[in-house]
């Protein structure tokens, strides 16, 4: 094989893999699958605001929050209220910002993109799961329609 043809099988070596590699990479960041939980219901960063979310999606989450009991697994949140708005990590402050869960925020409706809750408007429900991906706390801003669940003490969780 004369180096010419080594040059040439050595880019199309390298072409493959870049194909390969976006590939990987596109799937990885595409649609959600209902197999993964782990993906988001739109683009959060790119709402325009004010927003509110189309009635099919409240209706929805108005009619299953309340099913939602410490314990569920993302899946089965997934499943009773659809894709999440926003997935973020949690963080233990006493244990120097150690990841400790994620957080599922559902967005009903928001006025503006920065504020408080209050001077947002913002009414949505908020999921947190520990490691195990199990619920350990869910909580409503502005969304009375929702029973809050509570964390439980440190003693109770040892138990």
């Amino acid at each position: 094989m004369n180096s010419k043809q080594l040059l040439i099988l050595c880019l199309i070596t390298v072409i493959v893999l870049v194909v390969v590699i976006v590939i990987y990479t596109s799937n990885k960041q595409g649609e959600f699958q209902e197999t993964s939980p782990d993906k988001v219901y739109q683009d959060y960063d790119s709402i325009v605001y004010p927003y509110k979310t189309n009635e099919e999606r409240v209706s929805r989450i108005k009619e299953n929050c309340n099913k939602l009991k410490r314990g569920m697994t993302t899946k089965e949140v997934v499943e009773l209220l659809g894709k999440p708005d926003k997935i973020s990590p949690i963080y233990d402050t006493v244990k120097r910002g150690n990841v400790v869960g994620k957080s599922y925020s559902y967005l009903l409706s928001q006025d503006k993109k920065y504020g408080s809750i209050n001077e947002m408007n913002r009414k949505a429900v908020v999921i947190h799961f520990n490691l195990e991906g199990k619920l350990i706390l869910a909580y409503s801003q502005q969304f009375p329609l929702f029973k809050d669940i509570e964390k439980e003490s440190q003693q109770q969780e040892k138990d």
